[in-house]
């Protein structure tokens, strides 16, 4: 059996420990108000979580990871009319295994992707905490390229590998181990999942022949949204129809309409949306009947996170833990992996276990939070600050604590639109707190350097769209 890293192993048993201890010093709690979020049926918690690791595998010797970015769960239909959207992540779907209540680590791209390449996540985002905690981590590339695999990575993600817009999160690290990392992205808009794809193909033809670990992420479903013309009409988008929405209309002017977005327009933003889909759906195929078909390789897909449209009043993703920014496709094709539905909560974090031919940690009980540090000072940081929230998901049940100690529970089975809150809280609650407890970091106070960073940094957030 492979061996996980140790901050994992260290995490898991300090959270089985708390979890299945059932103390907790928890503190009063605000639940949301009845006239706003009703309270119904009372739903038992078991406060064990039983531990379930599938069985574990060896290391495969060819590994694609493909990962999508913007892509929430409910946005993957297999079936119906809805299937034509995705119809060759679908197909994977068909033939692999299928994690329906995968969660991802985060809402955002840099730290979702950060905890899949370490296997890792940290609680407390203070100054310069995370580059402290990630720093001497070994990636999932480092691991498999010193297990004899090549190593390559194609992107057109502004974010990844190439910008210091985020230095919390070096975009470095997910440079590490990898001997080719080609970005092809230089702003929000990319360069196109195509071109992404073209890259890779061409990788593969000179490096199949030796084992390897390939990497491509596709950025299209990100905002802004602009599909070819023609497919966004097929989608249901169209320039006399959709009012104020464009093709290619800037996330900035979409966030300033806000709550004057008619329900129309909405539908238009989401045609866009899946229009993008659509044509990273079709990238995805291309890359798919490259990939050579012996030794057959074991092929990973997830996303990073997914996206709001007015779900919770907001376009776009990162401020919420609710499900339409955390659940997330997660399927696996290969060797050794036997296809179905597995209905248990599962991080996407296990990525990293998949890769290493590791078995998959079923704990019943996953972490999530926001991430509101993106810089090492509090200049910077406090932009972020309105959105520190923590989740725990279990096999059933979600628990959100926000900020100021509001807490909202909700049961999957009856509610899975999160829409109405249970009337008490525990033993989620307590089970949370040591959660994150045991994932809080020692702080490290920021340098003046790291300040002058942040300052650069938040212009080009700013210009980028990210912070107001």
């Amino acid at each position: 059996m492979k061996r996980l890293p140790a901050s994992f192993a260290a995490g898991v048993v300090a959270w089985l420990g708390s979890a299945c201890s059932g103390a907790s010093n928890t503190p009063t709690v605000e639940v949301s108000p009845g006239a706003e979020v009703p309270v119904v049926a009372e739903v038992p918690v078991v406060a064990e979580v039983p531990v379930v690791a599938e069985a574990p595998a060896a290391q495969p010797q060819n590994v694609v990871l493909i990962t999508v970015d913007t892509m929430r769960a409910d946005y993957l239909q297999c079936t119906g009319e809805a299937a034509g959207t995705t119809p060759h992540i679908c197909s994977l779907a068909q033939r692999g295994r299928v994690y329906t209540r995968a969660i991802s680590p985060a809402p955002a791209t840099l730290p979702a992707l950060t905890s899949i390449f370490t296997h890792s996540q940290v609680a407390n985002e203070k100054p310069a905490t995370v580059v402290a905690h990630y720093e001497p981590l070994p990636t999932l590339a480092q691991v498999l390229q010193s297990r004899g695999l090549q190593t390559a990575a194609f992107t057109d993600h502004h974010g990844l590998g190439v910008s210091p817009a985020s230095p919390v999160y070096p975009p470095a690290l997910l440079q590490r181990g990898f001997t080719v990392f080609e970005n092809f992205g230089k702003d929000r808009h990319g360069q196109g999942a195509q071109q992404v794809t073209d890259a890779a193909r061409a990788w593969l033809t000179d490096h199949a022949d030796a084992p390897y670990f390939l990497w491509v992420h596709y950025f299209d479903p990100h905002f802004n949204y602009r599909p070819d013309p023609s497919l966004a009409e097929r989608f249901g988008f169209s320039s006399e129809g959709c009012g104020r929405i464009t093709n290619g209309i800037d996330i900035t002017e979409i966030r300033e309409m806000g709550s004057t977005l008619t329900a129309g327009e909405v539908a238009c933003l989401v045609a866009l949306h899946k229009a993008e889909l659509h044509a990273t759906d079709a990238a995805i195929g291309r890359l798919l009947e490259a990939l050579p078909k012996q030794p057959e390789p074991l092929v990973i897909f997830a996303s990073d996170h997914g996206e709001e449209f007015l779900d919770r009043n907001r376009i776009g993703h990162e401020w919420t833990l609710y499900n339409e920014l955390i659940h997330v496709p997660f399927i696996v094709v290969g060797p050794g992996v036997p296809p179905g539905r597995v209905g248990r909560v599962v991080s996407t974090m296990e990525v990293y276990s998949v890769a290493m031919g590791a078995p998959v940690a079923l704990t019943g009980a996953v972490y999530s939070r926001t991430s509101h540090y993106y810089g090492k000072s509090p200049e910077l940081s406090e932009v972020r600050q309105r959105a520190n929230e923590h989740a725990l998901v279990t096999d059933r049940e979600k628990l959100i604590l926000h900020p100021g100690g509001k807490v909202e529970r909700f049961a999957h089975d009856v509610d899975p639109g999160e829409r109405h809150t249970l009337s008490t809280v525990e033993p989620l609650l307590g089970q949370l707190e040591s959660r994150m407890k045991a994932l809080t970091t020692v702080e490290v106070a920021p340098s003046e350097a790291a300040a002058d960073q942040d300052r650069a940094a938040r212009r080009r957030l700013q210009k980028l769209g990210y912070v107001e």
